[in-house]
């Protein structure tokens, strides 16, 4: 869990995310938004599945196993 949340907020740091009213007003940055590197949202989804894979496998199921 703690790989998955740490790989997922250092990917975070990287992907470029333009205001509404600077992409409304510059051109130039409404294309670098169309543009950019897909690579950083492609981490972001692998950091959340290892989080959630992470969680399901530790603390996910200690619910479920205290009720019976």
């Amino acid at each position: 869990m703690v790989i998955g949340l740490a790989l997922c907020s250092v990917a975070f740091n990287f992907v470029n995310i333009p205001s509404h009213e600077a992409a409304t007003n510059n051109p130039a940055i409404k294309a670098a938004g169309r543009t950019g590197s897909m690579i950083w949202p492609m981490v972001i989804l692998v950091a959340m599945i290892v989080y959630v894979a992470g969680y399901a496998i530790g603390m996910g199921n200690v619910p479920w196993q205290q009720s019976e």
